[in-house]
């Protein structure tokens, strides 16, 4: 006889693979854009993380899973991949997974919907800019106006490349969705 909250634990067996797979998903992104664009394109490698976690959003519904993969990828990326950057990675990671969760609770199935997607992904990158500057004035001690100067091409480049990503990650979940649509009615159950 199953329980009433069997299913919806977020660490099932399986969604903890899925969860697995993701990180993996991330940390290659994170690898191929920093081979194909380097640092001269802005917002292009979260776009492409972000992506990956509306995907995964649709695939885990459940709250919190963008923020645990976001944090275990953060804490990996931080250790495998050091930048210059330190924990500041992994705090952006972090605030990125907890946004696109705060976004799913507010407005839900944004991955089936590519428009919403898209401005989920807007969202998220803004968010890691946010936090991205927030923390070089508070560690750095950088002017506020010096950092709003540079905003406006960054925050437009943040949300070209987070609307492109989300909209894309919408599209591939919806295929994903058909072609594999037994499966993810045994998962919600």
């Amino acid at each position: 006889m199953k329980s009433e909250n069997e299913g919806k634990s977020i660490f099932r067996l399986s969604k903890l693979s899925l969860i697995s797979l993701l990180v993996a998903m991330v940390l290659v992104v994170r690898f191929l854009t920093r081979i194909v664009t380097g640092p001269v394109i802005p917002g292009d490698g979260n776009a492409a993380r972000t992506a990956v976690l509306i995907i995964g959003k649709g695939l885990l519904p459940q709250f919190g899973s963008c923020t645990i993969i976001n944090f275990v990828a953060g804490i990996l990326i931080s250790i495998l991949m050091p930048s210059k950057e330190g924990m500041l990675t992994f705090v952006k990671y972090l605030t990125t997974g907890v946004m696109l969760d705060l976004l799913y609770f507010v407005v839900k199935d944004y991955p089936r919907k590519p428009v919403l997607a898209g401005i989920a992904g807007t969202i998220a990158s803004l968010t890691k800019l946010a936090t991205q500057m927030i923390t070089i004035h508070f560690v750095l001690g950088i002017s506020w106006n010096v950092l709003f100067v540079g905003m406006g091409l960054l925050s437009l480049s943040h949300s070209f490349f987070g609307f492109i990503f989300g909209y894309g990650a919408a599209l591939i979940f919806i295929q994903i969705e058909a072609r594999f649509k037994y499966l993810l009615q045994n998962q919600k159950t």
